[in-house]
């Protein structure tokens, strides 16, 4: 199998043709490209044409050519870090757990003079 773009043969590995085109083990090719895209068995046989002015944007590496009508992906940036919030514990705070511990009022207590 192999393509042809403006008279210029290229060897393909596979094909998909879908919401994409995609042809796969293609080497050689620059983009853009411009014009028919067709699609031949070794023999020579026409199996598909495609005009490359149909799609919207065209992506060539790896050795994958693909044709789709997609947007182009918009990079998003990572959320933000999580950062813990660092606990606001007092002194007081920890008398009072202690205190209820024990089932005595920390505030009486503390009226009382006794901490």
């Amino acid at each position: 199998m192999y393509i042809e773009i403006g008279g210029q043969k290229f060897p393909c590995g596979g094909a998909s043709f879908g919401a994409s085109l995609i042809w796969r083990g293609i080497e050689g090719l620059e983009l853009p490209i411009a014009g028919m895209i067709s699609t031949c068995r070794d023999d020579g046989f026409v199996m598909r044409e495609d005009d490359t002015g149909d799609w919207l944007r065209q992506e060539y590496g790896n050795g994958t050519l693909t044709l789709t009508n997609e947007p182009e992906p918009v990079p998003t940036e990572p959320p933000d870090a999580w950062e813990p919030l660092e606990p606001e514990i007092t002194l007081q705070d920890i008398l009072e757990l202690m205190y209820m511990q024990y089932g005595l009022d920390f505030e009486e207590e503390e009226q009382n003079g006794k901490h």
